[in-house]
This record gives structure tokens, sequence and C-alpha cells, in this order.
């Protein structure tokens, strides 16, 4: 069927991403990709019929532009309004700092984007002045000392965004003084028409594209579109993301540092500071408050000192199963000094103390009802748990509550209410099909297609698998890590990413490689902090990076930098995992396989984003080393090889410097 508005939406964008497109005369070493174009006529389509699109985007094929374009014309010419959501901060950066500008002032395409961010990065005015103005401080001396620059720079700051200080706040002030929704009074503040939170937040409403993160997205789906303006299409780049995202941001938290952080804001009886200590209140009226803050602090001490005497005193993540495993000494205390808060707000001298006391009696009431929800177990369908985190001065533990599922929520509260819904990323697909991505999130009536990477795997990548190695449960399996790993990073002078599930591995082999490699750089994970240790690894080439969970995806190194990722064995989810052990339980009891159904296409996804850092332009090269025999010896083992690129296979890492020189002198590089 003819389609007016699908015509115009590809004529416009082959006039910028053609072969002889606007692209192709501003870009320098601009080359036609054909997957490119192919991906953004699938996004016409996807707008100009309002159809849930799932397009996995090999890497180096440009989804950003191929999105990017059609999205700029259609809002154009339907006056619509796109939010483009991402999972991490360097993709944002690429989307606002690069395509975005390129867009405008190379290609000379009319439109405005703008970044949204969560109300906790800006300064709040009326917070700010009452800390400036107060006689009595929350702060240290150091914190003191840097709530006076904040002064100085809030004379001239035009956003009032932390991230444009030129320090780092720490957490204890940015907290008292950044805007927090439930303790904003919105309209009937005397700074609104000042305040940085509500100028940003109107802006965005002039924008055609709003670029905002995955949490965010779920922050405005939980407030019924408050934190957003509206928008008429999104698309989710990163999009293997979602669904860990929301389940992560529907579930909820108890800790006993976070309510340490709650009782001492409202009053610290060993410093005299919090916000009864700001009020007019008198000293009886502050004396029964303090009263029953010690009760909350000795119920909570004796409340988490059973969780420790049930499980241990050490580092810990357990499931819990069983109700009110132990006696619920806290919502009670909790609750009752909400009510005290409560009914001394209007004691408590002036408009700014009464809001913060009812905001603070709130905050009790919720955590109250947190530890009450956690021992009570009343939702079907979700997973219970607490993880204690052994630190060097205390133990934080925490109580967790999350979703098992999402896809009946997000069907009915995201796909069945804005079309189209565009899912994109470079790991969508396991073994060339969706159907692990479309029943996890509830997405089933979505077009969808699949694009290769246009990069020369076959002919650049080396990629060695041994289906005789020892099995990665055995004793034998750490030696022959460490063997084979020393071995490959010989042959590629450093150069390398050792990419593993455990950290006890992790440790073992930066040791054992410290003692082999003085004139390497062995970088690991945990050694300093993640973007210390990615530039350390950029600038020394002869450096080696090993790395757990995040280094896995986000990461891009270009170039002559990284020439190796070594995978150490597929990375499967430990089955007693709380979560992993209550999905597992959740689909068998439906009838379906948890290892082919969840298990599985969770390592695939996982393998092809670690596999995904080593080519991240034309010009890279190298090996991809997978130490794991089971991508050989088990049946399964077709469907990860098959999830990822075809690549030059090989059986031996012994000529691995020769073959990697080869390749070099055929593309020239030097």
């Amino acid at each position: 069927m003819f389609n007016s508005l699908l015509e115009s939406l590809i004529e416009h964008t082959e006039c910028v991403l053609g072969e002889n497109g606007a692209l192709s005369k501003v870009m320098e070493g601009f080359e036609f990709r054909n997957e490119q174009v192919f991906m953004a006529k699938a996004i016409c389509h996807s707008l100009a019929y309002r159809e849930h699109l799932i397009c996995e985007a090999g890497t180096g094929i440009g989804k950003s532009l191929a999105y990017l374009v059609p999205i700029v014309f259609w809002t154009q010419f339907e006056k619509k309004r796109v939010l483009i959501t991402t999972n991490t901060k360097t993709l944002q950066e690429q989307i606002l700092k690069k395509d975005i500008p390129f867009l405008r002032d190379k290609c000379g395409l009319d439109f405005k984007a703008q970044l949204a961010v969560g109300s906790a990065n800006y300064l709040c005015l009326r917070r700010f002045n009452a800390e400036i103005t107060s006689t009595v401080t929350l702060f240290s001396a150091d914190d003191f000392k840097d709530l006076q620059e904040i002064r100085r720079w809030v004379e001239y700051t035009k956003s009032g965004l932390f991230a444009e200080l030129p320090f780092i706040p720490s957490g204890n002030l940015q907290s008292h003084i950044s805007r927090e929704r439930d303790l904003c009074p919105g309209r009937k503040c005397q700074h609104y028409k000042e305040c940085f939170y509500f100028k940003a937040r109107n802006s965005l409403k002039e924008a055609n594209i709003v670029v905002a993160n995955h949490h965010l997205f779920f922050a405005n789906l939980s407030t019924d579109g408050n934190v957003l303006p509206e928008y008429d299409a999104v698309v989710f780049d990163e999009g293997h993301n979602i669904e860990e995202v929301a389940i992560n941001y529907l579930g909820s938290q108890f800790s006993n540092t976070g309510l340490r952080w709650l009782l001492n804001t409202i009053y610290n009886s060993k410093t005299g500071k919090g916000i009864v200590a700001k009020s007019r209140l008198s000293n009886d009226e502050i004396g029964k408050i303090k009263s029953q803050i010690e009760e909350c602090e000795n119920c909570s001490d004796q409340f988490f000192q059973d969780i420790l005497s049930k499980f241990g005193n050490t580092s810990f993540k357990q499931r819990i199963t069983e109700k009110y495993f132990i006696e619920n000494y806290l919502s009670a205390p909790l609750m009752k000094l909400g009510d005290i808060l409560k009914g001394l707000k209007k004691q408590a001298g002036n408009e700014e103390s009464e809001f913060e006391f009812n905001a603070f009696a709130e905050k009790c009431v919720v955590n109250a009802k947190n530890v009450n929800d956690f021992l009570e177990q009343g939702l079907e369908d979700w997973v219970y748990w607490i993880e204690s985190e052994k630190r060097m001065r205390f133990t934080r533990i925490t109580l967790n509550i999350n979703p098992i599922i999402v896809a009946d929520l997000l069907k009915k509260m995201v796909f069945d209410k804005t079309k189209p819904c565009i899912f994109t990323s470079a790991t969508l697909a396991i073994n060339r099909k969706y159907d692990y991505l479309k029943d996890s999130i509830g997405l089933n009536d979505a077009v969808e297609i699949l694009l290769d990477s246009p990069f020369d795997y076959k002919n650049n990548v080396l990629f060695y698998t041994n289906s005789e190695a020892p099995d990665p449960n055995s004793n034998e399996y750490i030696d022959y890590c460490d063997d084979m790993v020393k071995k490959i990073i010989q042959k590629t002078e450093g150069k390398a990413f050792i990419l593993s599930t455990s950290y006890k591995l992790i440790n073992l082999l930066s040791e054992r490689l410290g003692e082999s490699f003085s004139g390497y750089k062995i970088l690991k994970q945990g050694g300093a902090p993640r973007h210390k240790l990615l530039e350390d690894f950029r600038t020394d080439k002869h450096s080696v990076l090993l790395g757990a969970d995040t280094f896995w995806e986000g990461v891009d190194v270009q170039g002559e930098a990284l020439e190796c990722v070594i995978i150490t064995r597929l990375p499967f989810e430990v089955p007693d995992e709380p979560t992993v052990q209550a999905k597992t339980e959740y689909l068998e009891k439906i009838g379906k396989n948890a290892f082919t159904d969840y298990q599985l296409p969770r390592a695939v996804l996982m393998l092809k984003q670690g596999f995904g850092r080593l080519i991240r332009s034309k010009k890279d090269i190298g090996v991809v080393a997978i130490l794991d025999p089971r991508i050989q010896t088990r049946r399964y083992g077709v469907i990860f090889l098959n999830s990822l690129p075809k690549c030059r296979n090989i059986d031996s890492v012994e000529k691995v410097d020769v073959m990697l020189k080869e390749i070099r002198e055929r593309l020239l590089i030097k």
C-alpha cells in the first residue's frame, strides 16, 4: 500500500545517507554502507506505519545515524517528539556531542535535541539556600569548604548540573543540596522560576529529540509521565539491557546504611546535626524525636544483628523464601517516628522545616513498609534476597525485592501505549533469532531485521578455541588458563583484555602475570577507577587488563592498544544466584526449560558483548581466544558460535604473532 509519508521519509533519508548524499560530501573518509541505509529505511517504515521494530546492527554499521536521520525528518514532518534511551553515558555522549552536532552543523539538518537527566543531578536552590543561611551545619569542614565553592559557582552556572562543577562534591553534601522529588514543593517553591531542574524540564518540551538513559525512562514510567515530556516514539539503543534495568528499577531495597543515613539526617546525636537541630522546636519536642530515633537505632542494630547471627558475619548473598524468618523489630518504631515528625511539623518554625519534616516522615513510612514487605513476602513471582558486604569498618546489609518477570507489565505500560518502539543494539539475537528478547520484554508484534557488521572479521580476526582443554570445573583448569593466557599475551606483546566472570580468577591471574611479565603493565578491575584503568590501558601499548562484569560491555578501545581478547570461560551466571534461582523455578513452573530459555541466552548475549570489545573500527585486527572447551564439546556450543561473526579459526596460538603481522602488512598498518 502506498504511503506518502514513507516515500518522503525514505527520499529525504537517502539524500543524507545515500551513496551521493550529504554525508558523502562532508564526512572525512566516508564509505557508503548498505547496511546503514537498509536500517534507516526500516526505521522510516517503522515510523510511517507506527510499527515496533527490532534491529540488531553489527559494530560499524553506524546505527545511531541510521535512526537519527529518519527521526529528524519524521519529527519535522509530523510535528512529533522522539525519546532515545541508552544504557551507558558513553553512547549518550556520542549521540549528543558527535552525531547530533554533525547532522546539524555539517549536514544542515534543523532540529533541536536535548539531554534529560535525573533530578538528583541538579542543585536545588531552596535546599542550597537553606544550608547556606542555616546557623546549624550538617557538614564536615571539607564539605563546608566545598559548599562555599558551590556558592560562588551558583552565581554563574546556567545549568545547575553538578557534573559541571570543577570538583566532585561528596555524596553527603550533594544529597543535601540536590533536587529530590519527594522534597520538592514544585510550583509552590519561592525559587520555582529560577529552578535549574524545572527550567531544563520545560526546555525539553521544545526539543524534537530527547536523549535519556534507561533508568530515567522507568522513573518516568513509575511517576505517570512526570519526569519526561510526552513523546510519540521511543528508540531503545543498547536495548539488550532493558529487561534488567526494568527489573531493578521496579524492585526495592532497604539497607542498614540507608537507614542510618535517614536517621542521622533527621538528627545525629553524635554531631548534634540534622533537620531537627535546624528547627525551632522546644527542647521537650526535640527530646521526643531524639528518644524515638534512639529506639529506631536500637531496633535496627537488633534486626540486622539477627540477620548476621542467622547467616554469618561475612559477605554473602542469601535468597529468603521463609516468611518472617526473623522478628520485625523495625516497622513499628519507624512508623512511630514518622507519626511524631508529622505531628510536630507545624511547630518546626517555618515553611522550609515543615516541608522537610513531612518529607522525612514519609521516608520513615516507606522504609517501614519495605521492611514489612520483605518479611511478609506477599508478592507472587517476586524474589527476595539479602546481600551482606563486609567492609573495613562496617558491614553493609541490603534487603532486596525484585520482580521475576516484567514482560506483561512492559507490554501493557510501554508497547501497547507507545508506537513505535524501536529496539537496537549490536547484541540482541541468539542464534540469529529474537525469541529470548521478545519473550523477556513482552514484545511480540515487531518487525525484525538483523544486519551483520560490515567489518572483515573473516580476514582480520583470529578465533582460537580448544576442544581438548580441561573442564572449567576441574582442578586443572586454573593452571591451564594461566598457561594459555601467558602464551597468548607473549605472542601479542600485551594489548590484551582478559574477561572473566570470577573475581577470584582475575585476582589469581593478575598476580601470576605480574610475576611473569615485569615489562608489561598488569591492570585489574578494582585496582583503580574504571576510567583510569582504561586510560592507562590505552596509553601503554604493552598492557593487560583483567576485568569482570562492567568490562564485558560499554568499553571502546580502538587501534593497536587492543589486539587480543581472552575469555576464560563461557559466561553462565551462577545457578544459585538468588535472581537466577528464582527465574529458573518460575520457568520450570510454567513448563519451560530454564537452561535453554534463560541461562543459555543470557550467556550468549554476554559472550557477544565480550567478543565485541576487539573490533571497534575498520582497521582493528586481533585474536579472540575462548579457553572454555564447552563451546566445542557441548551441543549448545553451536548456538554460541552461530551468534558470533565468522572469523579465521585457529587451533594453536603458536603462530599468532606471525599471523597478526601478516594481517597488518596486508592492511598496511604500521
